[in-house]
């Protein structure tokens, strides 16, 4: 639990469990973590190499597939001075789908915190000192602003995937 003990973590469930399903057999323990505050699991994953990125954004193109988008730094006073103008103005953005990590309450009528859950079990194969982590978490849309119901296109999986052999697949 090396790299655990040096974070720090809201308090953890610890539970004994007996492992049937998936290899390797036997009794092991688990630490598991609710944690319901964004900013806590930004300072957990965030490092300085990879930063968390809690939301993204993205240009859906016309055929379909999505594009990631960047926004352009606008000097808005800048542009306000030379015009005359005092107020500022909003930045226009193109049509686009912001994807964000859903932790806590993120809507106004929502009764429980959608926690980001950490798994982890330590002792799995003692002899090599290897763990297993698992991290569970849920994520949603906007829109333009709006909530969005985001709808996979996918086919349907009692028909087979058909897919060209070597080639750049596009997924949406």
């Amino acid at each position: 639990m090396l790299f655990f003990d040096s974070l720090i973590l809201p308090p953890f469930y610890l539970e004994a469990f007996v492992r049937k399903d998936a290899l390797p057999l036997g009794t092991f323990s688990k630490y598991t973590w609710h944690i319901t505050n964004i900013l806590q699991v930004k300072q957990i994953l965030d490092t300085p190499e990879m930063p968390l990125e809690i939301t993204r954004s993205f240009i859906q193109n016309r055929d379909g597939t999505y594009e990631l988008f960047k926004c352009p730094k606008v000097e808005v006073e800048s542009i306000a001075e030379t015009y005359g103008r005092i107020e500022k103005q909003p930045v226009l953005r193109p049509l686009e789908l912001k994807t964000f990590l859903k932790v806590g309450n993120t809507s106004p009528d929502q009764k429980e915190p959608t926690p980001f859950i950490i798994e982890w079990i330590p002792d799995i194969l003692p002899q090599s000192k290897i763990g297993e982590l698992r991290i569970k978490f849920e994520y949603g849309h906007h829109r333009n602003g709006h909530v969005a119901e985001y709808q996979e296109q996918r086919p349907p999986l009692d028909q087979p995937l058909e897919l060209a052999p070597l080639t750049t697949i596009t997924f949406p």
